[in-house]
């Protein structure tokens, strides 16, 4: 038999039979409190009594009289059983349905009821009116809460010495008792009253859903639609499991510390094997063993979270019980945002009154519901208010933050848009009357659903003529159906999403409306659907296919005669081909507007969608295909009136994989330091804290002091500044120099020349073509690194051409073409131009000194680059410069050199000297645990005489790295969430020993750390160290800290390579697309191109497997990057010049630069410039030598003593 009211049809009778007050006065007020100290429950018939002589009639009801006597009468009369009120209350509404407006019953016992000697009549009620029905279930209702709470609020008293249940001791008694959870909390609307599982003694009798109750809460707020099975079954216990894709492991967490179950593993092997086609191994994961019957859900989901999400930590066992209370802390946070919109109380239903049919006994007591009704509404609202105002200092910050839309219930503001003309008269009142979002949003209070309408046909004229109107938005026809309420009295018109069991609903059919609840139909988004009803009509077509013409014809909705007619000639394999052609037809279309997608995603601008000849060529590809029209496409992508900011949050992966996480518009917000450090912080918080090593940008004011504010936030991110966005400052430090003023000024007029001149660019091309020079012009940016040297480069490599241009003479390049002229012949007269030599000679001093500059940016690009790789080129650069800067062939003039110095010295400083404003150690940390560093000419000679670091050739280096790593490893300790640093916690003494040993080991290059490296392979220092992660005796901690700063990627390449491709997605003449719309797209393009790079890559290692193909090998050396991204510089063919930059190169003309402090004497560096190794990172030509490593050790986990509460991890060195 049932235990629970039937929650659609008590609402209904609730509506046509309506409690009066007198008899609503007879149960608890709307608190807890209230309800707690509420003792007087009328008495329960147990045994079923009242079911025999049960009668509706039309006779007027006499429980009408006062309300003392009413009560009194109430109170006498037994509570039927729940299980028997859900039989009663449907024979209640089909009697009020034929006007009989009371009912009376027989109250005693069986044998009573047989006796001849007892009057029946004595033991029969008088006149009940229906309400009586549903005040006895409110009467359940109440009464079950009452035992609920009351045990509950016993077992926090108990419990004072934990600070959830004092907390919830002032919370739970001011609580509305009967209110239901908010919908964004729990999609179940569940009753409050399941709260008061959270704290009680003997929940394991309770069904294991209460035990969950919690994960289906933090699961719905995050908005996911599926809930956790309610089922009790006998012996249900918990497990924890997560499937890692990239350690291919099912890891099984068991509160209980048994083995995972083999019937568990043996299903999802299976299941895991039709997917993957990989060997998945189980694992044990970390979890909690609990103590008694009932923690395991709280303990099985904390060991899946603190596997996940860095944030959590394993619990005890003994703060189970705690943690429960928390939870239940954690969920009034969220039921105190006064966003989230509450359920209806289950005593006070909001639905409409009953109809005017009904007779005058009934019209009076609705009438008097009504009158009171408000003070009800008030005291339910004091209550509410009460208990939030108590909670408001515990609830949690992040509970008052912006929602986002898509995730909360009420929908956002919205524009009023024009009906189309042809849409009826019903739905014009209603937006002429009413607010636009009145109606829209989720509907709780829809019991029966909704009844779908046809859409109207469009109106027209006397004369047949349509009226036309505005045009129609076929997706959002697709999206919505025209409906109404079954519940509403008045029948008011709107639109339902589509979506099955979806409650959304809305006023208008305009993209705002809709465009804001998209999202909770996803998982029933048209496409999911057009693919069911494929599938559905290809089985009813193979269903018909055996069938004899008759019954085919009743199923198909055609006459015998047409089908027999249409199947004459045809077997059973015709039809079965008909039906494999449709469903083949259906498949191809939607593999190709996919295909369509993702081209416009990787850049091709979406105006070409609808241009004819776009559409021209897919007709003659496949004229049976169908792209999608103009109006889907501009619903999916929303057009924007101008430019408009945005910010981009990328995130890297150590394998150097870039991920667009976020696109903000921020065209309306100042780009202050904390809402930059927010916006990074949402993402990282996201991730979790403990998975990033570093955070890199540029280094403005706003976005450095975002990564300080980061650092604070979450002390084990290490802040970098994007060292090309660094390199490029540095560029421009040098070319503003007044000395190369002159030469900048030929080369911007010479470029900007032959990008306007038509005859130029004519006659320039077939220059080059004449002289093969491969390469053109490129013009000056202003977002380019090193644009000047580039383009300064380009004129002296062009110089030939151009001065081929001028001895034609048929282009007017008279401003400059002074400074290219031809070299005079030797029988010629003439004397050499004395312009031509000064600029040649002063452009070979710009580029000379620039080169250096521009070619480590070209390294420092890569994918591949680390920290070790910027502490390297920057050495090489500078070494380069003072090269140039001392040497007599350059003839650089002493001012000069001396501005040079200054230059090189303020920025060294400010990179990597201590107190600078961009200084990190980490840039040399890094360069250090580079052994081929160590055994090489890198560093300048440190020995020491001390016998305790005999063997360590840097000593000074020795001190101060391990010094830097050292702190790193204590802010992992103290504050991040990693096993393998978080396992010292407490064990100071053993941590120092187990550092120093291995940091010596290492700088003297002993085992482990005794073997080369090598550097031709991808992210080969990266590898290096993660071959060295549990090794016995040296890879416990060092290892791991050197992965995390090998990890690091240098740049930001990645953003810039994102604006590019919105720059792709939206030329300045068709940029009508909104940021979050670009961002999207952009995203879904990097999705499906990172899925084709691991084919290309997996087919890659196949044909190395099979010895078709050689291993890859990658280095960052200039030598070797040269040869990939620059053409040759002669060729056959002459390819295109780079276009002109629209942002032009008017910076050039900023007088304004950095002002430098004096020129150091000299730099304070611990590199030998004069390395050969160092030299090499930006030499023309090297040699390459592979170096083979020994093989890889035995990995073990070195056991620890005995924690001791040491929590000094300071080493001293």
């Amino acid at each position: 038999m049932s235990k629970i009211l039937d929650p659609y049809i008590v609402p209904r009778l609730k509506s046509r039979a309506p409690i009066p007050e007198h008899a609503s006065a007879l149960l608890p007020e709307s608190s807890i409190k209230s309800l707690v100290s509420f003792a007087i429950f009328p008495q329960f018939d147990l045994e079923n009594h009242i079911l025999a002589d049960f009668n509706f009639g039309s006779h007027p009801a006499t429980l009408c009289g006062d309300a003392s006597s009413a009560s009194a009468t109430l109170r006498a009369l037994p509570v039927p059983s729940i299980s028997l009120l859900n039989q009663l209350i449907p024979k209640a509404l089909r009697a009020l349905s034929d006007n009989q407006i009371s009912f009376t019953f027989y109250h005693g016992s069986a044998s009573l009821r047989h006796s001849t000697t007892v009057d029946r009549h004595a033991l029969t009620t008088g006149y009940l009116p229906p309400w009586v029905l549903a005040w006895w279930c409110d009467v359940h209702i109440a009464s079950g809460a009452h035992k609920l709470w009351k045990q509950s609020i016993g077992f926090l008293q108990q419990r004072k010495n934990i600070p959830s249940a004092v907390n919830l001791l002032e919370v739970i008694p001011q609580m509305h008792w009967d209110c239901r959870m908010p919908k964004v909390l729990d999609s179940g609307m569940s009753s409050i009253t399941m709260l008061s599982t959270f704290c009680r003694d003997a929940i394991e009798q309770f069904q294991w859903s209460h035990i969950a109750f919690f994960v289906n809460v933090k699961v719905t707020h995050r908005g996911a639609a599926t809930r956790l099975g309610s089922d009790s079954e006998p012996g249900n216990h918990w497990l924890g499991v997560i499937i890692d894709t990239a350690m291919r492991e099912i890891q099984v967490a068991d509160p209980f510390s048994l083995p995972p179950p083999p019937a568990l593993i043996d299903i999802l092997q299976w299941w895991l094997d039709q997917h993957q086609n990989k060997c998945f191994k189980p694992t044990v994961l970390r979890c909690t063993k609990q103590d008694d019957s009932f923690s395991c859900g709280i303990l099985s989901c904390n060991a899946v979270a603190n596997s996940i999400l860095p944030g959590y930590s394993l619990i005890g066992a003994a703060d189970a019980e705690g943690e429960r209370l928390r939870m239940l802390c954690e969920i009034l946070a969220l039921m105190e945002d006064p966003n989230i919109e509450t359920m209806d109380t289950t005593l006070d239903s909001r639905l409409p009154s009953p109809p005017q049919t009904a007779t005058a006994t009934i019209s009076k007591t609705s009438t008097e519901q009504n009158k009171k009704s408000k003070s009800k509404q008030d005291k339910k609202a004091e209550a509410t208010a009460a208990w939030r105002s108590a909670f408001s200092g515990y609830a949690k910050a992040e509970s008052s933050q912006k929602s986002d839309p898509l995730e909360s219930d009420t929908p956002a503001p919205v524009k009023t848009e024009h009906k189309r003309k042809h849409e009826d008269e019903s739905d014009t009142n209603s937006s002429d009357t009413e607010d636009d979002n009145t109606f829209d949003g989720l509907r709780t209070d829809l019991f029966a659903g909704f009844v779908d309408l046809p859409d109207p046909p469009p109106k027209r004229s006397s004369s047949g003529k349509n009226l036309g109107g505005a045009p129609k938005k076929l997706l959002l026809e697709r999206l919505t159906k025209r409906c109404y309420c079954v519940n509403d009295p008045e029948k008011k018109e709107g639109y339902r999403c589509i979506g099955d069991d979806c409650r959304t609903w809305f006023s208008k059919r305009s993209q705002d409306h809709v465009g804001l609840a998209a999202g909770h139909a996803i998982t029933n988004a048209p496409s999911v659907q057009v693919e069911r009803l494929i599938e559905k009509e290809a089985a009813r077509k193979q269903a018909l296919v055996d069938q004899p013409p008759a019954k085919r014809a009743k199923s198909d909705g055609t006459s015998p005669t047409e089908a027999s007619s249409s199947s004459a000639g045809r077997n059973a394999l015709e039809v079965m081909v008909e039906t494999g052609n449709r469903h083949t037809r259906a498949r191809k279309d939607l593999e190709l507007t996919l295909a369509l997608t993702i081209l416009f995603c990787s850049g091709l601008p979406t105006y070409y969608a609808s241009k004819w000849q776009f559409l021209d060529v897919l007709k003659k590809a496949d004229d049976k295909y169908a792209p999608p029209s103009r109006e889907i496409r501009e619903c999916s992508y929303p057009g924007r009136a101008g430019k408009e900011a945005f910010w981009t949050v990328h995130v890297s992966t150590a394998d150097r994989e870039v991920y667009l996480m976020e696109t903000w518009e921020a065209t309306d917000v100042s780009h202050t330091g904390k809402w930059i450090k927010d916006l990074a912080m949402e993402t990282i918080n996201l991730i979790g804290v403990s998975r990033f090593c570093s955070s890199v940008c540029d280094s403005t004011g706003s976005t450095l002091l975002s990564r300080k504010l980061t650092v604070e936030e979450a002390p084990i991110i290490i802040p970098l500044p994007d060292i090309c966005h660094f390199l490029s400052n540095f560029t421009k430090d040098v070319v503003k120099i007044a000395y190369f003023a002159p030469v900048i000024k030929v080369v911007r007029g010479t470029i900007k020349f032959f990008n306007t001149s038509h005859i130029g660019r004519s006659e320039f091309l077939g220059a080059r073509q004449t002289l093969r020079i491969s390469r053109g012009l490129q013009a000056i940016g202003k977002h380019r690194f090193g644009t000047i040297i580039h383009s300064a480069k380009s004129v002296q490599r062009c110089a030939p051409a151009i001065t081929l241009v001028v001895e034609r003479a048929k282009a007017d390049f008279s401003e400059f073409e002074e400074f290219f002229q031809p070299e005079p012949k030797p029988e010629s007269a003439l004397p050499f131009s004395m312009e031509t030599m000064t600029f040649r000679v002063m452009l070979a001093k710009l580029v000379n000194i620039g080169s250096p500059i521009t070619n480590a940016l070209m390294c420092l690009e890569s994918n591949e680059a680390d920290p070790g790789h910027v502490y390297l080129f920057w050495h090489a650069v500078i070494a380069s410069m003072l090269d140039m800067i001392q040497s007599k062939d350059h003839h650089y003039p002493q001012d000069v050199q001396d501005q040079l110095r200054t230059i090189i010295s303020h920025r060294h400083n400010e990179l990597l000297v201590e107190k600078g404003r961009l200084y990190s150690l980490v840039y040399l940390a890094a360069a250090y645990l580079n052994p081929a560093n160590i055994t090489s000419d890198v560093f300048k000679p440190d020995p020491s005489d001390e016998e305790a670091l005999r063997g360590v050739p840097y000593a000074m280096l020795y001190r101060k790295i391990g010094t830097y790593l050292n702190s790193l490893i204590r802010a992992e300790i103290n504050h991040g969430n990693r096993q393998v640093f978080t396992r010292w916690k407490g064990k100071g003494q053993a941590f120092t020993a187990m550092f120093k040993q291995e940091w010596l080991a290492y700088s003297r290059q002993q085992y482990p750390y005794n073997d080369t490296v090598d550097e031709q392979q991808p992210l080969a220092m990266l590898k290096y160290w993660r071959s060295k992660i549990g090794i016995s005796q040296g890879g416990q901690i060092l290892p791991h800290i050197a992965e995390k700063i090998f990890s690091i990627r240098v740049n930001s390449m990645p953003d810039e390579r994102t604006v590019s491709k919105f720059t792709a997605m939206t030329p300045k003449s068709r940029s009508r697309l909104k940021v979050t719309s670009i961002g999207a797209m952009a995203q879904v393009g990097q999705y499906y191109e990172t899925q084709r790079k691991l084919q290309l890559q997996r087919v890659e290692q196949e044909r190395i497997s099979r010895g078709e193909s050689e291993p890859p090998l990658r280095s960052v050396k200039f030598s070797d990057i040269r040869h990939q991204k620059l053409p040759p510089d002669s060729s056959e063919q002459a390819v295109e010049s780079m276009p002109f930059d629209e942002d032009g190169d008017d910076w050039l003309d900023e007088t304004e630069g950095v002002e430098f402090s004096e020129m150091a004497a000299s730099l304070n560096t611990p590199v030998n410039l004069n390395s050969d190794r160092v030299r090499s990172m930006l030499a023309e030509q090297s040699k390459v030598t592979k170096q083979a490593g020994k093989g890889k050790e035995v990995v073990v986990e070195e056991e620890i003593d005995e924690e001791t509460n040491d929590e000094n991890y300071e080493v001293e060195f």
